[in-house]
């Protein structure tokens, strides 16, 4: 068994700058600690972080292609925000939902990416069937593939579906030891579509929008701290490990500050990065 330091953060509704800001800073936190676990004798990593938006934001994935995509200026002009993951995959309209991130090294969270989706989908599903609602993995036979930049649009081996509906995307990114998994349980389907913003007609005719939140499949509202509540304690079985609550440091926020500075706030960057 991993020696682990496990914390969990609820930060609320945030912008998406400063989201991704958040998860980058705590991403490079544990990367350095994991750096120096065998010099100081300090256990490796781990962070839960959940979090909403203040705004109507789509988030696209580490190497898509903002310009190609999507109408940037039509999305601003309607009052929905464009930032950029760290973790790859597709585009998602957050709005109604609870987005989460899983920061941790590979020792913890899996040395194949295969192995990391899995034990997430796992705390997922008992998460949400805690919650009353019956979901289902994704099966290998059931993969499918298709040219639309939206993330729901598609799913893959191990994704969560309700009623063949996909109410959880996810996307990964690993640079050594130090993973991030993005992901998120919608709520409800918000009143915008991602497709209201796709650049040409033919990834609008690409996307069937089959979105339907838990709240929408329950009848009923939830609390977002019940949610997460759920979320950490089945993440804890999963993981065998004893999250504390942890809050911002004043050198995490620092750190994001300086990323929002550097990159995330700079429209150019999100653009062509």
């Amino acid at each position: 068994m991993v020696c682990s330091s496990a914390h969990f953060l609820n930060t609320g509704y945030q912008t998406g700058v400063w989201n991704m800001a958040i998860d980058e800073a705590l991403f490079q936190k544990c990367k350095r600690i994991y750096s120096l676990r065998e010099e100081k004798k300090i256990p490796e990593p781990i962070f839960l972080r959940v979090y909403g938006w203040s705004n109507p934001t789509i988030s696209v994935g580490r190497f898509q292609n903002i310009k190609t995509d999507f109408d940037l200026e039509k999305s601003l002009s309607e009052g929905v925000d464009v930032c950029r993951r760290m973790s790859g995959g597709r585009a998602v309209l957050h709005d109604c939902e609870l987005t989460y991130s899983i920061i941790g090294t590979s020792n913890l969270l899996g040395k194949k990416i295969s192995d990391t989706y899995e034990k997430i989908s796992y705390a997922l599903k008992i998460a949400l069937d805690k919650l009353g609602v019956e979901s289902d993995f994704v099966l290998p036979k059931k993969k499918v593939y298709t040219s639309s930049p939206s993330c729901f649009s598609t799913y893959s081996v191990r994704e969560i579906l309700c009623r063949g509906y996909k109410i959880s995307g996810s996307a990964q990114f690993r640079e050594g030891e130090a993973i991030i998994q993005h992901g998120n349980i919608l709520f409800k389907s918000s009143e915008k579509k991602l497709s209201d913003f796709f650049q040409f007609k033919q990834n609008q005719s690409s996307l069937k929008e089959k979105n339907l939140g838990i709240f929408e499949i329950l009848g009923v509202q939830l609390e977002f701290e019940s949610v997460a509540e759920e979320l950490k304690k089945a993440f804890q079985k999963v993981l065998d490990v004893k999250f504390d609550k942890y809050f911002l440091l004043d050198e995490d926020i620092e750190n994001a500050e300086k990323l929002v500075e550097e990159k995330y706030n700079d429209l150019f960057w999100t653009k062509v990065s």
